[in-house]
Formats: structure tokens, C-alpha cells, sequence
């Protein structure tokens, strides 16, 4: 059984269906016996010391205490293999107390350089890409400087699907080339930029402008007497506005449409 992001604290618990007049089960009493792991830990709506203080008994004394609508309280027997699976230091999440609960705690690291090209040689031989040489020496010696040379299992599948849909939207054979490869990490990472508003931009440079959006980021730009003076950052001075997005003066220093 594997759960992620959608797992909440009622899932741990019985659940009464008015309806049918029943229980149902929690996750862990259903996998008696098996493997239940929990992925993406950190990422769920409650707090992840909240969940794990759900596990601090069943786990050190193999059984679950579960309640009932009338507050009765029974215990259930708890032989399930927990696994706990993050993305955030485990410091950071759990304190002292369940870190303590927790017997096994082993670190996942990136591959090595080697480990990452027969990473990428096995993917792309699953998803028929071609392997070139010049844009595996091209990716490890100008794009990987950029991040200190660090590498993670995923890059090497988000890369050839990056280049196979590139390919596929352009009409060609898959391959791999420098060009493409770039396009591809330009897609993997988000550059760290503030985002500057088309109204603040233009704002200092008008005359008390008034503004309103059309269609995907289309921007007109108003002055007093309701004179487009801008649209999509091209000056188009003169042009009297539409008649339904005029303003008219209802109150001094107050404009309306």
C-alpha cells in the first residue's frame, strides 16, 4: 500500500458510514501483514509529527488502539511494516521522541557521474532515444557546472522525455543533440526572478493612468480623458477608448468605468 500527499489523520482512524451503518477500516488495519509506506512525507494538509504520533504505540507495542462512534475503544493487532519516505531532513519534520520510534532511518543520495550515465543509457534505451556521445560531454562539462555538479535519479527521465516531446511537436526523429539537451534543462529548473506587474511598471511613467486587461495579458492603459496611451507595452497615443470601458467622473479624484 502506498499513500502520499492525500493522507489525512481520518484515514488512520475508523470511519462510520451513516448510510450503510458500518465501519470502515484505517489504512493500516487493511494492510495486517504487509507493507504500507508513506511517500512525500511533509506534504500532507496536517503536520507530518502529527501523523507519526498516530504510529508512536502500534509501533513500539505492535498494536493499535481504534474508537468508536460511542467512544468505545478496542485494540487491534498492528503487524504492518511502516516505511516513511522524504524529501525534507528528518530534523526538520519529526522530533527527538519519534525519531526515536523510528529504528531504521536510511539516507538516499544522488547517483555518482557513472551511476548518472547508465541511468540515462538505460532510459533512453527504453524509450528508443538514441544515445550521442557529444551531447553526454556537452551535458556533464557546461550544464552540470551550473549546479555544482549535482545529480539526481530523476533528471536523466525528465531530460529524454523533455527531448521526446520536443521531437514529437516539431515533426522529427528522436534524437539527441546539444541544442535539444538545452532545451530540456532550461525546463528543469525555474530562474530566481521577481515578476514585475505591467501597472506598476507603467505607472510612474503616465499621467494618472487608468488600466484594464483584455484577453491572455493584454494591456490597455488609459490617461484622463480616455486616450488609450498604451496597449501591451506599445505607445498607441490619440485613440480614443471603446465606448463601454470610457470612465466617467463621478466624483472628484474618483474615476469609474
Amino acid at each position: 500500500m502506498i499513500t502520499g500527499g492525500e493522507l489525512t489523520l481520518d484515514m488512520l482512524d475508523l470511519v462510520y458510514k451513516k448510510t450503510a451503518r458500518i465501519y470502515q477500516a484505517p489504512l493500516q488495519l487493511k494492510f495486517t501483514g504487509g507493507i504500507f509506506i508513506v511517500d512525500d512525507l511533509g506534504r500532507q494538509i496536517d503536520p507530518s509529527q502529527t501523523l507519526v504520533n498516530c504510529w508512536i504505540v502500534p509501533l513500539e507495542e505492535n498494536k493499535d488502539i481504534l474508537a468508536m462512534q460511542s467512544s468505545e475503544k478496542f485494540e487491534v493487532p498492528f503487524d504492518t511494516l511502516v516505511f516513511f519516505s522524504t524529501n525534507f531532513h528528518p530534523n526538520k519534520i519529526f522530533d527527538k521522541a519519534a525519531l526515536r520510534r523510528i529504528f531504521y532511518k536510511i539516507k538516499i543520495d544522488g547517483p555518482s557521474q557513472s551511476d548518472f550515465l547508465k541511468i540515462i543509457a538505460m532510459v533512453a534505451r527504453k524509450k528508443k532515444m538514441p544515445l550521442d556521445e557529444a551531447t553526454l560531454v556537452h551535458l556533464l562539462n557546461n550544464r552540470y557546472p551550473e549546479i555544482d555538479n549535482v545529480y539526481a535519479n530523476y533528471q536523466p527521465v525528465f531530460l529524454i522525455d523533455q527531448m521526446i516531446a520536443i521531437c514529437e511537436f516539431e515533426g522529427i526523429p528522436y534524437q539527441m543533440t546539444p541544442k535539444l539537451i538545452d532545451r530540456a534543462w532550461a525546463n528543469m529548473f525555474v530562474q530566481d526572478e521577481d515578476i514585475v506587474r505591467w501597472a506598476r511598471h507603467l505607472a510612474p511613467v503616465l499621467n494618472y493612468p487608468q488600466t484594464w486587461h483584455s484577453g491572455w495579458g493584454v494591456l490597455h492603459v488609459y490617461d484622463r480623458r480616455n486616450r488609450r496611451v498604451r496597449a501591451d507595452g506599445c505607445a498607441h497615443v490619440g485613440r480614443l477608448a471603446p465606448r463601454k470601458y470610457r470612465r466617467k467622473r463621478v466624483r472628484r479624484d474618483r474615476w469609474a468605468r
